[in-house]
């Protein structure tokens, strides 16, 4: 039996069971018509990094998508971090703010006009055209911003993200110019309150669900305002070395107490080139002049608006993608449903197995999101957050069941080398995949030194360097150099406080020494 046949077979049973669920509330036929908007008419935009399925005028739609690309040009110009995971963005233009408000997840706003959320294969974005979709845009402008810099880390912390998403909130396009930090009126009536700045605060905030709503707004005040003040308003710090500290704050776990904030207070103090002591005397200063000046600066290159590629959608067309976004704001049964029947067609619809295996995995069903994204790979899917997700799910299931012992078939070896190596490849700034990848080559039949090397080669950009260190020194000694390995675990013992991360060092030394090999001359293909 192969690894597809049994998640077809549940799908079949899930198909039934739902269908006679859809039966029991009222008739199918016309499933289109049944979702809120279905039966009107849609169009397809595409630009670089958007698509927009839009009710709009063509030219209101070509615009907001050169909005769109704008403000993600500016924000990365801006804010040059590594992109840790490629994450393409969908977003839904509504006729009425009425169809809109029918896709809103449970417990949300109801009269919100506009939303962004993100999901394991793509951000999903949604407005009206009836308010304007220019307004309902600058409305959820720092949503989107906190979606790009959630995308720079594994666990990038809350102030950072929102204190983004705010800084470039007002962020707006007046001619050939772009107007960036222009302060919004709450915020800085926030920042007004008198509660005196402090770093160590401000990162050590949980925002936790017992949290007072006005300490929350306080948070993502100070937040901004530190923001404000590293990219406008001071002139001390290079801009070189502000980046420096917020890719340092990405490329590591959250800070979870005051002792772990301590030790990271010299890096990140070397980073900026000045102490925090003074940087809170500083911030302060500035929230109590509280004069917050904006800037002028050019726009940033981005295809012609009429290079969007746009075509007319059928009804069933338009009808899956509504059903796609039903499924992921109301996890609707009869969407699972349509969406189901299109991933069983001849041919299957890669683009319905992506948005299963993401129904799956925020449900938190790892295996049959593995499943479905599995099968969306050999339906012909090209989505990079599939194959980097995929990689990042069979590798993990390896390690779940951690043994020294194990080896990888051949067959998954080089299975799992193609969606990792495929997802370096689109996004080599990130940090999961290469992680996952020293642990293929650690249990792989044959380790391979090219992939051994490309790990080493960016080691300083990734976030779980005791983990991978010893994936590299069990690859290093499967390849007959048993040095290179004892380097690298040294490396851990020094470096490396967790003692789960000393016990594994241990660990692998004592299997060395009881397995030992003979160094191999080809050893000194893996750089050291």
């Amino acid at each position: 039996m192969s690894y597809t046949s049994l998640p077809r077979l549940a799908r079949t049973l899930t198909h039934g069971i739902l269908l006679c669920c859809v039966l029991m509330g009222g008739p199918t036929a016309g499933a289109n018509d049944a979702l809120p908007a279905g039966g009107g008419k849609w169009k397809l935009f595409q630009s670089q990094h958007f698509e927009l399925h839009s009710q709009a005028a063509e030219r209101t739609s070509r615009e907001l998508l050169r909005k769109l690309e704008l403000i993600r040009a500016f924000y990365r110009e801006t804010v040059p971090l590594r992109e840790r995971e490629m994450r393409a963005v969908s977003v839904y233009c509504f006729a009425r703010t009425k169809d809109l408000r029918a896709y809103q997840q449970a417990g949300s706003d109801s009269n919100a006009i506009g939303y962004i959320l993100t999901f394991p294969d793509r951000g999903v974005m949604a407005l009206p055209d009836d308010r304007g979709s220019e307004v309902a845009l600058q409305v959820i402008q720092a949503q989107y911003i906190v979606h790009l810099c959630t995308l720079s880390g594994n666990d990038v912390p809350a102030w950072l993200c929102w204190g983004m998403g705010f800084l470039f909130s007002t962020l707006d396009v007046r001619g050939e110019k772009m107007v960036f930090g222009t302060p919004d009126s709450y915020r800085k009536s926030m920042v007004a309150q008198k509660q005196d700045f402090s770093c160590a605060r401000l990162f050590l905030f949980s925002g936790s669900i017992r949290s007072e709503q006005s300490d929350i707004d306080v948070f993502h005040a100070q937040a901004w305002l530190l923001l404000h003040y590293l990219f406008i308003g001071q002139k001390d710090i290079p801009r070189e070395r502000v980046i420096a500290f917020l890719q340092a704050v990405c490329d590591r776990p959250v800070v979870r107490d005051a002792a772990e904030l301590q030790r990271r207070q010299v890096t990140y103090e070397a980073l900026l080139g000045v102490s925090f002591a003074e940087l809170d005397r500083q911030v302060e200063l500035y929230r109590r002049r509280g004069k917050f000046e904006s800037q002028r600066l050019p726009l940033p290159k981005v295809a012609a608006v009429d290079s969007f590629t746009v075509r007319s959608l059928s009804r069933e067309e338009i009808g899956l993608r509504l059903a796609e976004l039903d499924l992921r704001t109301r996890q609707s049964g009869q969407a699972k449903l349509m969406l189901l029947s299109a991933a069983d067609a001849k041919p299957p619809s890669a683009r319905a197995l992506e948005v299963l295996g993401a129904a799956e995995a925020v449900e938190s069903n790892p295996a049959s999101a593995r499943d479905y994204w599995r099968e969306a790979i050999e339906a012909g899917s090209d989505n990079p957050a599939i194959s980097h997700q995929l990689g990042l799910l069979e590798t993990q299931q390896i390690l779940a069941q951690f043994d020294l012992y194990f080896r990888l078939p051949p067959a998954r070896a080089e299975r799992l080398r193609s969606l990792l190596v495929s997802s370096i490849d689109r996004m080599p700034g990130q940090a999961s995949a290469y992680q996952a990848l020293a642990w293929v080559e650690a249990f792989a039949p044959q380790p391979s030194t090219k992939n051994i090397n490309l790990i080493q080669s960016v080691f300083l950009q990734l976030d779980q360097r005791a983990f991978t260190l010893a994936a590299l020194a069990f690859a290093r000694y499967r390849l007959g150099d048993p040095a290179g390995a004892e380097e690298m675990l040294d490396l851990i013992d020094r470096e490396e406080e967790r003692s789960e991360m000393q016990q594994l060092a241990r660990e692998l030394r004592l299997h060395m020494k009881k397995h030992p090999v003979v160094p191999s001359a080809s050893s000194n293909a893996a750089e050291r």
